[in-house]
């Protein structure tokens, strides 16, 4: 699951879980495995491509 705290709720949320965008900016994305807010316990290699492709379509929906 994706770290969905708003950084108003406790200060360490950073990602808006829509746009993967880091709040207060505009073209800075992350898609990997740090928005996982602990460890999932198991290999998340599927896991984090599937949050990188994601990413990827949004970045493209916002560049176009």
């Amino acid at each position: 699951a994706l770290d969905r705290r708003p950084p108003s709720q406790d200060g360490r949320g950073v990602v808006d879980p829509e746009s993967f965008r880091v709040h207060g900016t505009q073209q800075l994305y992350v898609g990997d495995a740090s928005l996982f807010p602990t460890s999932i316990g198991v290999n998340p290699h599927w896991t984090v491509m599937a949050i990188a492709e994601l990413c990827a379509q949004q970045v493209v929906r916002d560049l176009q």
